[in-house]
Protein backbone atom coordinates (compact mmCIF):
# COMPACT_ATOMS: atom_id res chain seq x y z
CA UNK A 1 0.00 0.00 0.00
CA UNK A 2 1.11 3.69 -0.71
CA UNK A 3 3.13 5.60 2.37
CA UNK A 4 0.90 7.79 4.34
CA UNK A 5 2.98 10.75 3.63
CA UNK A 6 2.47 10.36 0.13
CA UNK A 7 -1.32 10.76 0.41
CA UNK A 8 -0.89 14.25 2.27
CA UNK A 9 0.70 15.77 -1.14
CA UNK A 10 -2.08 13.68 -3.15
CA UNK A 11 -4.74 15.86 -0.36
CA UNK A 12 -2.91 18.91 -1.96
CA UNK A 13 -3.41 18.14 -5.58
CA UNK A 14 -7.03 19.95 -5.67
CA UNK A 15 -10.91 18.38 -5.14
CA UNK A 16 -11.32 16.40 -8.57
CA UNK A 17 -7.89 14.94 -8.19
CA UNK A 18 -9.18 13.64 -4.33
CA UNK A 19 -12.36 12.34 -5.42
CA UNK A 20 -10.33 10.24 -7.54
CA UNK A 21 -8.03 9.26 -4.69
CA UNK A 22 -11.13 8.23 -2.65
CA UNK A 23 -12.41 6.38 -4.73
CA UNK A 24 -9.13 4.16 -5.34
CA UNK A 25 -8.03 4.22 -2.10
CA UNK A 26 -10.93 2.35 -1.01
CA UNK A 27 -9.59 -0.29 -2.93
CA UNK A 28 -7.02 -2.54 -2.30
CA UNK A 29 -3.35 -2.82 -3.92
CA UNK A 30 -3.99 -4.56 -7.43
CA UNK A 31 -1.46 -6.94 -5.72
CA UNK A 32 -3.46 -8.22 -3.19
CA UNK A 33 -5.08 -11.73 -3.39
CA UNK A 34 -8.11 -12.22 -5.98
CA UNK A 35 -11.43 -13.14 -4.77
CA UNK A 36 -14.55 -12.82 -6.50
CA UNK A 37 -15.85 -15.77 -9.29
CA UNK A 38 -14.21 -15.89 -11.97
CA UNK A 39 -15.71 -15.62 -15.44
CA UNK A 40 -15.94 -18.87 -17.15
CA UNK A 41 -14.08 -20.49 -20.78
CA UNK A 42 -17.61 -19.50 -22.44
CA UNK A 43 -17.44 -16.01 -20.91
CA UNK A 44 -14.12 -15.31 -21.59
CA UNK A 45 -13.94 -16.78 -25.04
CA UNK A 46 -17.65 -14.44 -25.39
CA UNK A 47 -16.04 -11.64 -24.53
CA UNK A 48 -13.22 -11.46 -27.21
CA UNK A 49 -15.55 -12.39 -29.58
CA UNK A 50 -17.96 -9.55 -28.97
CA UNK A 51 -14.94 -7.17 -29.19
CA UNK A 52 -13.97 -8.14 -32.95
CA UNK A 53 -17.64 -8.44 -33.63
CA UNK A 54 -17.90 -5.13 -32.30
CA UNK A 55 -14.83 -3.76 -34.51
CA UNK A 56 -15.59 -5.36 -37.65
CA UNK A 57 -19.53 -3.98 -37.28
CA UNK A 58 -17.65 -0.36 -36.95
CA UNK A 59 -15.25 -0.81 -39.23
CA UNK A 60 -17.49 -2.06 -42.32
CA UNK A 61 -19.67 0.55 -41.17
CA UNK A 62 -16.71 3.22 -41.23
CA UNK A 63 -16.07 1.79 -44.81
CA UNK A 64 -19.31 2.58 -46.55
CA UNK A 65 -19.79 6.12 -44.68
CA UNK A 66 -22.68 5.18 -43.16
CA UNK A 67 -23.69 6.57 -39.75
CA UNK A 68 -23.81 5.54 -36.30
CA UNK A 69 -27.39 3.86 -36.27
CA UNK A 70 -28.45 5.05 -32.81
CA UNK A 71 -32.02 5.59 -32.05
CA UNK A 72 -32.88 8.97 -30.51
CA UNK A 73 -34.48 9.09 -27.30
CA UNK A 74 -37.68 8.57 -26.59
CA UNK A 75 -39.46 7.88 -30.09
CA UNK A 76 -36.99 5.42 -31.40
CA UNK A 77 -35.95 6.91 -34.54
CA UNK A 78 -32.62 7.94 -35.95
CA UNK A 79 -30.62 10.52 -35.44
CA UNK A 80 -29.39 11.75 -39.15
CA UNK A 81 -31.31 13.03 -41.59
CA UNK A 82 -32.41 10.82 -44.05
CA UNK A 83 -31.78 11.01 -47.71
CA UNK A 84 -35.07 10.77 -48.84
CA UNK A 85 -36.71 14.56 -49.06
CA UNK A 86 -40.17 14.50 -48.20
CA UNK A 87 -41.30 18.39 -48.11
CA UNK A 88 -44.64 17.55 -48.63
CA UNK A 89 -45.44 14.73 -46.05
CA UNK A 90 -46.17 17.24 -42.98
CA UNK A 91 -48.70 19.35 -45.03
CA UNK A 92 -49.89 15.61 -46.29
CA UNK A 93 -50.27 14.83 -42.21
CA UNK A 94 -51.56 18.08 -41.40
CA UNK A 95 -54.53 17.74 -44.00
CA UNK A 96 -55.40 14.00 -42.73
CA UNK A 97 -55.64 15.60 -39.19
CA UNK A 98 -58.19 18.48 -40.55
CA UNK A 99 -60.52 15.58 -42.30
CA UNK A 100 -60.40 13.34 -39.51
CA UNK A 101 -61.02 16.47 -36.69
CA UNK A 102 -63.23 17.50 -38.82
CA UNK A 103 -65.04 13.97 -39.31
CA UNK A 104 -65.50 13.02 -35.71
CA UNK A 105 -65.49 16.44 -34.11
CA UNK A 106 -67.71 14.33 -31.20
CA UNK A 107 -65.27 11.76 -30.04
CA UNK A 108 -67.76 9.29 -29.31
CA UNK A 109 -68.47 9.13 -33.42
CA UNK A 110 -65.18 7.84 -33.74
CA UNK A 111 -65.76 4.62 -35.25
CA UNK A 112 -62.56 2.47 -34.33
CA UNK A 113 -59.14 2.16 -32.50
CA UNK A 114 -57.53 2.17 -35.51
CA UNK A 115 -59.06 5.03 -36.80
CA UNK A 116 -58.02 6.80 -33.17
CA UNK A 117 -54.94 5.22 -33.43
CA UNK A 118 -53.71 6.70 -37.15
CA UNK A 119 -54.64 10.14 -36.32
CA UNK A 120 -52.64 9.80 -32.88
CA UNK A 121 -49.85 9.28 -34.80
CA UNK A 122 -50.24 12.10 -36.98
CA UNK A 123 -50.24 14.09 -33.84
CA UNK A 124 -47.28 12.38 -32.89
CA UNK A 125 -45.75 13.00 -36.54
CA UNK A 126 -46.44 16.50 -36.12
CA UNK A 127 -44.99 17.11 -32.81
CA UNK A 128 -48.29 17.42 -30.84
CA UNK A 129 -47.99 15.83 -27.89
CA UNK A 130 -50.36 16.94 -26.16
CA UNK A 131 -52.86 16.16 -28.99
CA UNK A 132 -51.65 12.55 -29.40
CA UNK A 133 -52.03 11.62 -25.77
CA UNK A 134 -55.51 12.73 -26.60
CA UNK A 135 -56.11 10.57 -29.53
CA UNK A 136 -53.71 7.86 -27.81
CA UNK A 137 -56.12 7.69 -24.66
CA UNK A 138 -59.66 7.39 -27.15
CA UNK A 139 -57.87 4.33 -28.90
CA UNK A 140 -56.85 2.58 -25.60
CA UNK A 141 -61.03 3.53 -24.86
CA UNK A 142 -61.64 1.96 -27.97
CA UNK A 143 -59.60 -1.22 -28.12
CA UNK A 144 -61.81 -3.68 -26.34
CA UNK A 145 -60.13 -6.76 -27.61
CA UNK A 146 -56.42 -5.37 -26.69
CA UNK A 147 -55.25 -5.39 -30.33
CA UNK A 148 -53.29 -2.70 -30.18
CA UNK A 149 -52.44 -2.78 -26.59
CA UNK A 150 -48.75 -2.68 -26.70
CA UNK A 151 -48.59 0.26 -29.68
CA UNK A 152 -50.79 2.18 -28.07
CA UNK A 153 -49.34 1.91 -24.46
CA UNK A 154 -45.37 1.85 -26.27
CA UNK A 155 -46.53 5.39 -28.10
CA UNK A 156 -48.13 7.36 -25.53
CA UNK A 157 -45.49 6.98 -23.23
CA UNK A 158 -43.20 8.06 -25.91
CA UNK A 159 -45.51 11.12 -26.72
CA UNK A 160 -45.59 12.05 -23.00
CA UNK A 161 -41.40 11.72 -22.14
CA UNK A 162 -41.13 14.05 -25.49
CA UNK A 163 -43.74 16.18 -24.44
CA UNK A 164 -42.18 16.51 -20.85
CA UNK A 165 -45.69 15.29 -19.17
CA UNK A 166 -44.21 13.92 -16.65
CA UNK A 167 -47.92 13.35 -14.59
CA UNK A 168 -48.78 11.19 -17.59
CA UNK A 169 -45.48 9.34 -17.96
CA UNK A 170 -45.64 8.34 -14.09
CA UNK A 171 -49.18 6.81 -14.69
CA UNK A 172 -48.11 4.76 -17.86
CA UNK A 173 -45.15 3.99 -15.85
CA UNK A 174 -47.17 2.51 -13.45
CA UNK A 175 -49.31 0.73 -15.54
CA UNK A 176 -46.18 -0.83 -17.51
CA UNK A 177 -45.26 -2.40 -14.13
CA UNK A 178 -47.98 -4.34 -13.69
CA UNK A 179 -47.04 -6.25 -16.57
CA UNK A 180 -43.15 -5.86 -16.20
CA UNK A 181 -42.85 -9.96 -17.02
CA UNK A 182 -44.76 -10.08 -19.71
CA UNK A 183 -42.72 -10.92 -22.92
CA UNK A 184 -44.97 -8.65 -24.93
CA UNK A 185 -43.98 -5.56 -23.07
CA UNK A 186 -40.18 -5.69 -23.40
CA UNK A 187 -40.12 -2.77 -25.28
CA UNK A 188 -42.48 -1.00 -23.24
CA UNK A 189 -40.35 -1.60 -19.83
CA UNK A 190 -37.06 -0.62 -21.38
CA UNK A 191 -38.53 2.79 -22.36
CA UNK A 192 -40.10 3.07 -18.73
CA UNK A 193 -36.32 2.35 -17.00
CA UNK A 194 -34.67 4.50 -19.33
CA UNK A 195 -37.44 7.18 -18.12
CA UNK A 196 -37.09 5.99 -14.91
CA UNK A 197 -33.38 6.50 -14.93
CA UNK A 198 -33.16 10.18 -16.71
CA UNK A 199 -36.28 11.99 -15.06
CA UNK A 200 -37.89 10.09 -12.71
CA UNK A 201 -36.94 10.58 -8.86
CA UNK A 202 -33.89 8.79 -7.00
CA UNK A 203 -36.65 6.86 -5.21
CA UNK A 204 -38.22 5.79 -8.03
CA UNK A 205 -34.84 5.05 -9.61
CA UNK A 206 -33.53 3.19 -6.59
CA UNK A 207 -37.37 0.79 -6.92
CA UNK A 208 -35.75 -0.75 -10.36
CA UNK A 209 -33.79 -3.33 -8.58
CA UNK A 210 -36.88 -4.77 -7.26
CA UNK A 211 -39.13 -4.34 -9.98
CA UNK A 212 -36.92 -5.85 -12.09
CA UNK A 213 -35.74 -8.88 -9.66
CA UNK A 214 -38.56 -11.36 -10.98
CA UNK A 215 -38.24 -10.73 -15.17
CA UNK A 216 -37.86 -13.85 -16.75
CA UNK A 217 -34.52 -16.03 -17.86
CA UNK A 218 -34.98 -16.00 -21.36
CA UNK A 219 -35.88 -11.84 -21.48
CA UNK A 220 -35.33 -9.78 -24.44
CA UNK A 221 -31.95 -9.16 -24.73
CA UNK A 222 -32.13 -5.48 -24.89
CA UNK A 223 -34.26 -5.21 -21.64
CA UNK A 224 -31.28 -7.39 -20.02
CA UNK A 225 -29.44 -5.01 -20.81
CA UNK A 226 -31.57 -2.03 -19.41
CA UNK A 227 -31.74 -4.45 -16.13
CA UNK A 228 -27.55 -4.85 -15.70
CA UNK A 229 -27.54 -0.79 -16.62
CA UNK A 230 -29.95 0.10 -14.34
CA UNK A 231 -28.36 -2.04 -11.62
CA UNK A 232 -24.95 -0.69 -12.09
CA UNK A 233 -26.62 2.64 -11.65
CA UNK A 234 -27.91 1.98 -8.49
CA UNK A 235 -24.95 0.21 -7.21
CA UNK A 236 -26.10 -3.37 -7.55
CA UNK A 237 -22.76 -4.75 -8.64
CA UNK A 238 -24.08 -9.02 -8.41
CA UNK A 239 -27.28 -8.04 -10.36
CA UNK A 240 -25.36 -6.00 -13.23
CA UNK A 241 -22.18 -8.24 -13.34
CA UNK A 242 -24.92 -11.25 -13.88
CA UNK A 243 -26.54 -10.11 -17.05
CA UNK A 244 -23.42 -8.93 -18.31
CA UNK A 245 -22.31 -12.17 -18.15
CA UNK A 246 -25.13 -13.57 -19.82
CA UNK A 247 -25.10 -11.07 -22.55
CA UNK A 248 -21.70 -12.08 -23.40
CA UNK A 249 -22.41 -15.82 -23.86
CA UNK A 250 -24.16 -14.73 -27.20
CA UNK A 251 -20.51 -13.49 -28.54
CA UNK A 252 -20.49 -11.82 -31.58
CA UNK A 253 -23.99 -11.26 -31.92
CA UNK A 254 -25.61 -8.10 -31.71
CA UNK A 255 -28.65 -8.72 -29.78
CA UNK A 256 -30.28 -5.65 -31.34
CA UNK A 257 -28.33 -3.31 -29.32
CA UNK A 258 -26.33 -0.24 -30.90
CA UNK A 259 -22.52 0.02 -31.25
CA UNK A 260 -22.48 2.21 -28.10
CA UNK A 261 -24.08 0.24 -25.99
CA UNK A 262 -22.38 -2.87 -26.73
CA UNK A 263 -19.03 -1.00 -26.02
CA UNK A 264 -20.94 -0.14 -22.74
CA UNK A 265 -21.15 -3.88 -21.79
CA UNK A 266 -17.26 -4.47 -22.45
CA UNK A 267 -16.83 -1.76 -20.15
CA UNK A 268 -18.76 -2.00 -17.37
CA UNK A 269 -18.12 -6.15 -16.90
CA UNK A 270 -14.30 -5.39 -16.64
CA UNK A 271 -15.49 -2.68 -13.96
CA UNK A 272 -17.68 -5.07 -12.56
CA UNK A 273 -15.19 -8.46 -12.26
CA UNK A 274 -12.76 -6.25 -10.53
CA UNK A 275 -15.27 -4.27 -8.54
CA UNK A 276 -16.11 -7.87 -7.47
CA UNK A 277 -12.62 -8.65 -6.60
CA UNK A 278 -11.34 -10.42 -9.19
CA UNK A 279 -8.37 -8.26 -10.42
CA UNK A 280 -6.39 -10.22 -12.62
CA UNK A 281 -9.08 -11.27 -14.62
CA UNK A 282 -10.29 -7.56 -14.56
CA UNK A 283 -6.51 -6.58 -15.47
CA UNK A 284 -6.84 -9.43 -18.23
CA UNK A 285 -10.08 -7.66 -19.76
CA UNK A 286 -8.22 -4.10 -19.52
CA UNK A 287 -5.72 -5.31 -21.33
CA UNK A 288 -7.90 -6.38 -23.94
CA UNK A 289 -9.53 -3.34 -24.16
CA UNK A 290 -6.31 -1.58 -24.30
CA UNK A 291 -5.49 -3.44 -27.73
CA UNK A 292 -8.37 -2.55 -29.49
CA UNK A 293 -8.72 -0.59 -32.67
CA UNK A 294 -11.90 1.33 -31.69
CA UNK A 295 -10.17 4.31 -29.70
CA UNK A 296 -12.69 4.78 -26.82
CA UNK A 297 -12.27 1.33 -25.38
CA UNK A 298 -8.47 1.53 -25.49
CA UNK A 299 -8.07 4.86 -24.02
CA UNK A 300 -10.99 3.24 -21.32
CA UNK A 301 -8.53 -0.06 -20.92
CA UNK A 302 -5.53 2.28 -21.02
CA UNK A 303 -7.04 4.47 -18.06
CA UNK A 304 -8.07 1.64 -15.73
CA UNK A 305 -5.03 -0.06 -15.98
CA UNK A 306 -3.21 3.35 -14.86
CA UNK A 307 -5.09 3.62 -12.17
CA UNK A 308 -4.53 -0.12 -11.20
CA UNK A 309 -0.75 0.55 -11.11
CA UNK A 310 -1.28 4.05 -9.16
CA UNK A 311 -2.86 1.91 -6.09
CA UNK A 312 -0.06 -0.03 -6.48
CA UNK A 313 2.15 2.67 -6.40
CA UNK A 314 3.76 2.11 -9.62
CA UNK A 315 3.65 5.94 -10.16
CA UNK A 316 5.77 5.98 -13.21
CA UNK A 317 3.83 3.28 -15.09
CA UNK A 318 0.29 5.16 -13.82
CA UNK A 319 2.25 8.31 -15.20
CA UNK A 320 2.68 7.32 -18.78
CA UNK A 321 -0.80 5.47 -18.86
CA UNK A 322 -2.84 8.71 -17.83
CA UNK A 323 -0.54 10.68 -20.00
CA UNK A 324 -1.43 8.76 -22.70
CA UNK A 325 -4.93 8.92 -22.04
CA UNK A 326 -4.85 12.63 -21.56
CA UNK A 327 -3.19 13.62 -24.90
CA UNK A 328 -5.24 11.46 -27.18
CA UNK A 329 -7.98 13.16 -28.75
CA UNK A 330 -11.17 13.84 -26.59
CA UNK A 331 -13.58 11.40 -26.98
CA UNK A 332 -15.21 11.43 -22.92
CA UNK A 333 -15.13 13.90 -19.98
CA UNK A 334 -13.07 11.07 -17.52
CA UNK A 335 -9.98 12.35 -19.93
CA UNK A 336 -9.99 15.43 -17.97
CA UNK A 337 -9.38 13.68 -14.59
CA UNK A 338 -6.95 11.48 -16.68
CA UNK A 339 -4.80 14.68 -17.06
CA UNK A 340 -5.07 15.66 -13.62
CA UNK A 341 -4.09 12.12 -12.14
CA UNK A 342 -1.19 12.36 -14.88
CA UNK A 343 0.64 15.68 -12.75
CA UNK A 344 -0.21 13.62 -9.81
CA UNK A 345 1.17 10.49 -10.11
CA UNK A 346 4.70 12.36 -11.98
CA UNK A 347 5.00 13.71 -8.78
CA UNK A 348 4.20 10.98 -6.44
CA UNK A 349 6.90 9.52 -8.70
CA UNK A 350 9.62 12.41 -8.33
CA UNK A 351 9.17 11.68 -4.41
CA UNK A 352 9.22 7.94 -4.38
CA UNK A 353 12.49 8.52 -6.47
CA UNK A 354 14.51 11.25 -4.66
CA UNK A 355 13.24 9.01 -1.63
CA UNK A 356 15.05 5.99 -1.72
CA UNK A 357 18.69 6.69 -1.34
CA UNK A 358 17.29 7.59 2.45
CA UNK A 359 15.67 4.38 2.63
CA UNK A 360 12.18 5.22 2.05
CA UNK A 361 11.89 1.85 -0.02
CA UNK A 362 11.65 -0.01 2.83
CA UNK A 363 7.84 1.65 3.98
CA UNK A 364 6.92 -0.38 0.81
CA UNK A 365 7.70 -3.23 1.70
CA UNK A 366 6.24 -3.06 5.32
Amino acid sequence: MCHRQEKRVMLAKGKKALLVLLLLGSLPAAGAADGGESLAMEESVGYLQWLHSLEKAVQGRTASGVPEGNLLFPLGRPGWVEPETRPYRHLTISKAIGVLESQYAVRANVPSALVALANARNYLNLSEFDSALVWYDLAADLDSAGTFEAEIELESMSAAVAGNDSLAMASLVMETWTRVDDPASAENVCLAIRWTLSRGTSDQAAGLTDLLADLPEDMDPVLRFWRAYASSFNGNRAGSLADLRILIRAGGLSLGLSEGQRAWVLTALADEVFLAGNHDQARSLYETLKESNLEELRLWGTYQLAGLAFISCSYLEAATGFETVCKANQVAIWQKQACEMADLAGELSRIHKEGEPYGVAGFYAR
